[in-house]
């Protein structure tokens, strides 16, 4: 029969090719043919890693059902970051179930956390932190006005600090500094009610 861990474009397996594609049935069916589960792209991307950077859940889940070993080469740990950092909500819980640390670190050295709160994954980051994921604290703006026209102008902050876990007036807020990127507005802050000094996340105010 055909050999199922032939290398097509670019080094790939089909196995890699189907998992970043998405074939859920097609990944089950290569799995069962006894595809090989270490098998990696040039970069060091393994099934596991390239599914939960696209979001597919499904495939995430047959990897995982097959007891995909997730220590491997730092296989999981790597996923939860990439998974978190893209925002795919449904496969960092499965990453996170199938025992894979919250705290762990990949060889960047940013945590799945950090990565969630710089990029404005709030859903994913309460995943992480109900598995147990630490940090530091931060604010999470839900609307924004500019530093810039914040004095000037009548529109208010509604404001959840999660490390007291209140809603706080916009007003107890320090802002330090702040810098955008991509629509999203990065303070460092300070909660007058807890007063912890945080990482800040906002999202733009829509124009």
């Amino acid at each position: 029969g055909a050999n199922v861990n032939a290398l097509i474009d670019d080094g790939e397996t089909p196995l890699l090719r189907a998992a970043y594609e998405g074939s859920e049935e097609v990944v089950k069916l290569l799995v069962d043919a006894g595809a090989d589960l270490s098998a990696t792209l040039e970069d060091g991307g393994c099934a596991l890693t390239i599914a939960s950077q696209e979001g597919h859940v499904g495939v995430v889940n047959v990897l995982l059902s097959t007891g995909y070993d997730i220590d491997t080469g730092k296989c999981g740990i790597e996923s939860l970051y990439i998974a978190s950092e893209m925002g795919h909500v449904a496969v960092v819980r499965l990453l996170l179930n199938a025992g894979i640390d919250a705290n762990a670190e990949p060889e960047s050295g940013c945590s799945p956390l950090r990565a969630a709160v710089d990029k404005g994954h709030f859903e994913v980051v309460k995943v992480l932190e109900e598995a147990g994921a630490e940090g530091e604290s931060y604010v999470i703006v839900t609307t924004f006005t500019p530093l810039s026209d914040r004095a000037a102008s009548s529109v208010s902050c509604t404001v959840e600090c999660f490390a007291c876990m209140e809603e706080v007036p916009s007003s107890e807020i320090i802002v330090l500094h702040e810098g955008h990127d991509d629509h999203l507005s990065k303070m460092h802050s300070m909660c007058r009610l807890c007063t912890r000094k945080s990482i800040s996340v906002a999202r733009d105010q829509e124009r």
